[in-house]
């Protein structure tokens, strides 16, 4: 039987319909109080990371351009779900202009193959790329089986050289299969795929969700409107909300080139945010990070805890791993309860939700 490049790819799913109803009911038992735009938002940012470790051989650029084609096509169906096909379509479709471009294709398409079928797999693709466009397009795909592109394919690279391992499977969807979903929350209606990769993150069992800039990997500084934050915390009851508490942790977030929510975030999770009610709020103020043990072995001043509290978090999240959550990465040497970081992650959603950026 002859080698279907097109069927074969329609059978591998990047996200499969289950799959992305368990995510979206997921994303709506971790945040039951967000709207459903926000909601929409988490999920959309989901897919993004899907995509991008998808994606990995195209560079950003490419990359993106591929994302906006495909999200464009599969967003109108009925029931979300991509497959290789789909993402194929896409690269073709805009990717291929360069002798890099078609490199990565062939990286990508034949890293989803056995090493075997790399001829049949090779053979096919170049057909595709020559072959005139079929009559009978299929309506349930962006672009036909095959199309005429803008250019003839010439292989003006050694296609030995461009072979990669596809790195596909997205690191949450084993968790995900573990989950049994409830009801599937429908909000495909409000889905916005137009946000910048680097502003979203992904959501899984094990990894709290988060939407908005310095997220799953990337913590560092953001300006942030301190009356806003002060005005946040006030509303908590925490003694953080008086500017001569909080000014020092901005101002050592700043130094560390640390985000200062994440550094709330810490402090929630630590002291929840040390509430003016405590007893022992004055003493706990002094080091609501806990650095080096607990406020109570170590009583300075919020200074030098917040500068002690942005050194470390800075020193453990360098070298984290591209798929793992920063926060997890961080956890390894800031605290020794494991699951330290799903707070941190929690807290630091609610923060970015509540749009404290100048």
């Amino acid at each position: 039987m002859a080698f279907e490049l097109a069927g074969e790819l329609e059978k591998q799913m990047i996200l499969s319909s289950d799959q992305a109803a368990t995510l979206r009911a997921y994303i709506h038992t971790k945040n039951p109080l967000l709207s459903k735009s926000g909601l929409a938002s988490i999920f959309a940012g989901a897919v993004h990371l899907i995509l991008d470790k998808e994606l990995h051989e195209f560079d950003l650029e490419p990359r993106g351009h591929i994302k906006d084609h495909l999200l464009s096509f599969v967003v109108t169906r009925r029931t979300f779900f991509m497959c290789a096909h789909d993402v194929f379509a896409s690269i073709i479709q805009t990717s291929i202009d360069s002798v890099k471009g078609m490199q990565s294709l062939i990286s990508w398409l034949t890293g989803r193959f056995s090493e075997s079928q790399e001829s049949e797999v090779l053979s096919a693709l170049e057909g595709h790329l020559i072959r005139p466009k079929a009559t009978n397009e299929s309506s349930d795909s962006p672009i036909p089986s095959f199309v005429a592109p803008k250019r003839r394919f010439i292989p003006l690279f050694n296609l030995k050289t461009a072979i990669g391992t596809a790195l596909v499977l997205m690191f949450f969807m084993m968790m995900l299969y573990r989950f049994t979903p409830g009801s599937d929350a429908n909000f495909s209606d409000d889905l916005d795929f137009r946000l910048e990769p680097t502003e979203i993150v992904a959501a899984s069992p094990e990894n709290p969700v988060n939407v908005y800039k310095s997220t799953f990997n990337d913590i560092t500084y953001q300006a942030i409107n301190s009356h806003k934050l002060a005005a946040w915390l006030s509303k908590r009851g925490s003694l953080l909300a008086d500017l001569d508490h909080l000014t020092p942790i901005l101002v050592a977030a700043e130094d560390q080139d640390i985000n200062p929510l994440v550094m709330i975030a810490v402090v929630g999770q630590e002291q929840s945010f040390v509430p003016a009610t405590s007893s022992r709020a004055h003493e706990i103020i002094n080091n609501p990070f806990n650095v080096f043990g607990s406020w109570v072995k170590y009583n300075t001043s919020i200074t030098d805890s917040a500068e002690i509290a942005a050194r470390t978090i800075h020193r453990y999240s360098l070298d984290c791993p591209p798929d793992m959550d920063i926060l997890e990465w961080i956890n390894r040497g800031y605290a020794e309860d494991t699951n330290w970081w799903k707070g941190v992650r929690s807290i630091l959603t609610d923060l970015e939700h509540a749009e404290l950026n100048e």
